[in-house]
């Protein structure tokens, strides 16, 4: 019987690609804008388009009419009017937002742009890459409105805190190398000024606070390790006039050493997992009366509620007295989960063995009380030294759609217990600044923000101790040893798809026993990518199985390890084929084929045998972005050349070579980093 042809799946195209080559076609639906854009010189700016099928894409640009231009943008795609509006209601309780017509969004973007241009800065690599896209072409079609930039005829640039005392550095030197010092203003962390009233000696708008975060940006680390370390000294033995004062300025420096020495991105992250939990399990008072038993009331009794926080007040003195309480509290609401759990605080405090037996009894028999499971996955850490994954408050609290503030309070202080055990910097400056982002009540604040800055400051002196205080450095990609000695080898050739005059491939020897993840390392080494995306491989891209990857909770199929998974698990016979996707916006598609097996290999592995082209650029758009950057390149005269460039990092005059290639340098990299 003949083999029936596979169904062909229309390749369907991912929003920053359909933003790019289609957002145009969709009519303009309206524009919105901040009130205060001409007074404050910032420009929050919003532009929706609307699909055939009702549905809405919104850009989102923030202009610095100051100095800086197009400094922040963004997307939503293919939303329902009501993500649209609820979206529009945020935006106004932020900053009252008005419609306008396009035209003066359009002006407002192109004058900020241009304005920061002749200055010396790019726009953001969003805006270049993807949401310029969603606006009209600039040209004289669009009516022309002028919009003026700068204060008084002068550059102006304010940092409002989300600038790095690195970036704020570059920035300021730009503007004193594009208009000379004294010709423009800067100003630190205001909120919210006048244009009117605006000088140029920025030192007034800054309290003593902002005054020392300024200074602590901008010196050297030694410096800020010896002044560090002499306040330690001088604080924990001055007692008397000046200790608060040192006790601040300890604080601060603290907090930029923090900065400076965590992984920032792993800090990121922390922080987003958290708030991503916090959003599917939001607070709720009206759960407070359920979780002590009590279904059928919203808010807890006054009499049962003065006698808990009796009873949480008389724990720290004693047992005895805690114990009294609760009989109090078991006789008024009766023995249930609650009760249980108040028992099981008296014990952790004062009987140990006894909490060991009963955490164990209490967390079966009550299996959807998310209090006790807590517990139970604290004690679970204690008896493994920590090691275990840290507790999830979906998970915990999985029972029920949302949760009480006394229930989200002692989740914290439980996260907080089990990151100070487990000595971890960046897990400790993620929780610190976590809390400064999420509304509490003062006392819990005040308490868990002392936890964490004691933790902090042991956790930095240790560092220095053992003279391990430094700025990160950026990682290079690691390629690690085959798991066992083997002498087969697989040679590869490797080549970008859909690219072409000149195609860029490689040809590569690697063991046959590497993992498809340390494959991916030597690919992204060969080829010149940075490694910033995500990637898999599969028999032929997107819709094909098996998927090799990093495996996430997130996945909706099966995904087989790259970490575990051999190449010689899946490739066999000369001329096996399969696909290595790179960065899932872009869609960089590698066809992979076996070309030779090599059984008694004794060269370099891995290395580079051949190979051509250029890589392209990351972020660059796939394929079609990467033409469309050779084309605007390759013509001096294009009105996106020089913006392009600048992106690319190039001096004006220079040229992009998309024949560049250099089979040395390639294993050079290769074997420096085969370790």
């Amino acid at each position: 019987m003949a083999k029936k042809p596979a169904h062909k799946q229309q390749q369907l195209l991912s929003p920053v690609n359909y933003i790019r080559q289609k957002a145009r076609n969709l009519p303009i639906f309206e524009c919105k804008i901040n009130i205060t854009w001409e007074k404050e010189k910032f420009s929050q700016i919003t532009v929706c388009r609307q699909h055939a099928n009702g549905n809405f894409t919104v850009c989102f640009y923030l202009v610095d009419l100051g100095c800086l231009g197009v400094k922040d943008s963004g997307f939503r795609f293919n939303i329902d009017k009501y993500e649209y509006y609820e979206l529009l209601q945020k935006m106004n309780e932020t900053d009252p937002i008005m419609s306008v017509d396009y035209t003066l969004v359009h002006n407002i973007i192109f004058s900020g742009l241009a304005y920061a241009e002749d200055l010396g800065f790019n726009a953001c690599k969003e805006f270049l890459q993807t949401t310029r896209f969603m606006l009209e072409e600039d040209t004289d079609e669009v009516e022309l409105i002028e919009i003026e930039c700068g204060v008084d005829g002068k550059p102006m640039y304010v940092n409002s805190g989300f600038d790095s005392a690195i970036r704020e550095k570059q920035i300021v030197n730009q503007l004193e190398k594009a208009v000379g010092k004294g010709n423009f203003k800067f100003m630190l962390d205001i909120d919210n000024y006048d244009s009117d009233d605006i000088e140029d000696e920025d030192d007034e708008f800054l309290t003593d606070e902002d005054k020392l975060y300024r200074k602590y940006r901008k010196i050297e680390m030694d410096e800020l390790h010896a002044e560090f370390i002499e306040l330690l000294e001088t604080t924990a033995i001055n007692e008397g006039r000046g200790a608060k004062e040192k006790a601040k300025r300890l604080n601060i420096i603290l907090d930029e050493f923090c900065m400076r020495i965590c992984d920032n991105d792993l800090v990121d992250k922390y922080i987003e997992d958290w708030h991503r939990d916090l959003k599917n399990k939001p607070v709720s008072e009206h759960d407070a009366a359920k979780i002590i038993g009590l279904e059928n009331e919203t808010d807890i009794p006054e009499d049962v509620d003065k006698l808990i926080n009796d009873f949480f007040h008389d724990l720290q003195k004693s047992d005895s007295k805690a114990t009294k309480n609760l009989q109090k509290i078991e006789k008024t609401i009766g023995k249930n989960a609650f009760t249980a759990y108040l028992e099981l605080n008296i014990l952790r405090d004062y009987d140990q063995r006894k909490y060991g037996v009963k955490i164990a009894e209490y967390s079966l028999k009550y299996p959807d009380f998310g209090l006790i499971q807590l517990f139970k996955q604290v004690y679970d850490q204690k008896e493994n030294d920590y090691s275990l994954e840290l507790p999830v408050l979906n998970e915990i609290f999985s029972s029920n759609n949302s949760i009480s503030g006394f229930e989200y309070s002692q989740f914290l202080f439980e996260l907080w217990f089990l990151i100070s055990n487990k000595n971890d910097l960046n897990l400790s400056e993620a929780f610190d600044t976590f809390i400064n982002e999420i509304e509490l009540p003062d006392t819990i604040y005040n308490n868990l923000r002392a936890y964490t800055f004691m933790s902090r400051m042991t956790l930095v002196i240790e560092k220095i101790k053992q003279n391990t205080v430094s700025e990160p450095k950026d990682t290079k990609l690691k390629i690690y040893h085959p798991k066992s000695e083997t002498n087969t080898a697989f040679q590869f050739r490797i080549q970008l798809k859909n690219i072409s005059k000149p195609p860029v491939w490689r040809s590569l020897v690697v063991a046959d026993n590497i993992t498809f993840d340390e494959f991916h390392a030597t690919i992204q080494l060969a080829f010149g990518w940075e490694d910033y995306h995500l990637y898999n491989f599969t028999p032929s891209s997107w819709g094909s199985y098996p998927v090799i990857a990093i495996p996430h909770e997130e996945d909706e199929e099966p995904v087989i390890d790259a970490m575990t998974t051999e190449l010689k698990e899946i490739f066999g016979a000369i001329s096996d084929k399969f696909t290595y996707l790179y960065d899932f916006g872009d869609s960089w598609e590698h066809q992979i084929e076996l070309e030779e097996i090599h059984t008694n290999y004794h060269g370099q592995l891995p290395s580079c045998l051949n190979g051509k082209g250029c890589c392209p650029p990351e972020d660059c758009g796939g394929a079609g972005g990467y033409e469309h950057l050779k084309q605007v390149l390759a013509n001096p005269k294009d009105r996106e050349h020089k913006s392009l460039l600048d992106w690319l990092g190039l001096d004006k005059g220079s040229d992009w070579d998309a024949n560049e290639f250099d089979m040395d340098d390639v294993n050079e990299m290769l074997s420096e980093d085969f370790d």
